[in-house]
């Protein structure tokens, strides 16, 4: 990524949504239908700004997913902050933390905690030659 270019980092998938167009001439209506598709995905832009050995990064998440409101419609989550770090070291994004724990009874009570898993969202920027 160039200095104040940005990278997009997204996974996601394209959903059809029937259009139809009516045009009024003339001659009367003319009807076509066709077939265009809305990408939704989760991922993030980065944008990263220089100072020296320090790099500033603005990181924009998104998260799109189908709309409950018929063929087109999206729920659309944006959001937009910064994190900071030195040039060519790794700089934690976020991440995530799951726990799983279990409890039974019967004759014997007992509980048991399953384990957990975390997962880290890394970016390193680096100088070119």
């Amino acid at each position: 990524m160039v200095e104040g270019g940005k990278a997009y980092i997204n996974v996601g998938t394209s959903v059809p949504v029937p259009l139809r167009q009516v045009v009024v001439g003339p001659g009367g209506a003319v009807v076509s239908e066709s077939v265009v598709y809305r990408d939704l995905g989760t991922g993030f832009t980065a944008e990263p700004q220089l100072a020296g050995d320090n790099v500033t990064l603005s990181i924009s998440p998104t998260h799109d997913t189908p709309g409950a409101y018929g063929p087109g419609s999206a729920n659309i989550q944006r959001l937009t902050t910064t994190v900071s770090g030195r040039l060519g070291e790794w700089i934690d994004l976020g991440g995530s933390v799951e726990e799983r724990s279990g409890e039974s009874s019967g004759l014997a009570r007992h509980s048991t905690r399953g384990g957990s898993s975390a997962r880290r969202v890394q970016l390193r920027v680096e100088e070119l030659p």
